[in-house]
């Protein structure tokens, strides 16, 4: 596989699989053969007579060949325990602040960390588990959301109490 240095040396500091200490544990050959291999594996869903092998060869050859590169989550979670392969996710919501924040809330009781950025504090901190008041760039307060909603600086700052 031929590429170029500063393109193996991103692969390599992003996307390697790595043990405890932070130690690659793959090789960026390996890192695209584990890809393959996953993406290939998930045609047993639809196919269960899909000539995996030959799936895992096909994407193993686009990839190192570099005529197809799959998005970041792919390269990073393929073949690997957490298996998140999508950069997006859509949800059907309507659209209002409450709607939206609902999905938030539900999304969030399945166990899914969101982090989001809202101006309407009231409605952040009634979502969210933990909160952070950013002034100028820089983060000023961080507490749990409850914490923080009783916090007098904070009501008085953005909740418009005083």
């Amino acid at each position: 596989m031929e590429i170029t240095q500063n393109a193996r040396t991103v692969l390599e500091r992003r996307y390697l699989a790595r043990d405890d200490g932070g130690k690659p544990i793959e090789t960026v050959e390996q890192l695209f053969r584990r890809v393959a291999k996953a993406i290939a594996a998930s045609d047993l869903n639809y196919d269960p007579e899909a000539d995996v092998k030959g799936l895992e060869e096909e994407f193993y050859e686009l990839m190192t060949s570099l005529e197809f590169l799959p998005n970041s989550p792919t390269l990073m979670n393929a073949g690997r325990p957490l298996g998140q392969l999508s950069a997006c996710f859509v949800l059907p919501v309507e659209d209002s602040m409450e709607d939206i924040f609902e999905a938030i809330k539900q999304i969030r009781e399945d166990g899914t960390t969101i982090m989001f950025v809202e101006q309407n504090s009231k409605i952040a901190l009634n979502t969210a588990d933990r909160g952070y008041v950013m002034q100028t760039g820089e983060i000023i307060l961080h507490d749990t959301c409850e914490s923080l909603m009783n916090n007098e600086q904070v009501q008085k700052a953005y909740m418009g109490v005083d």
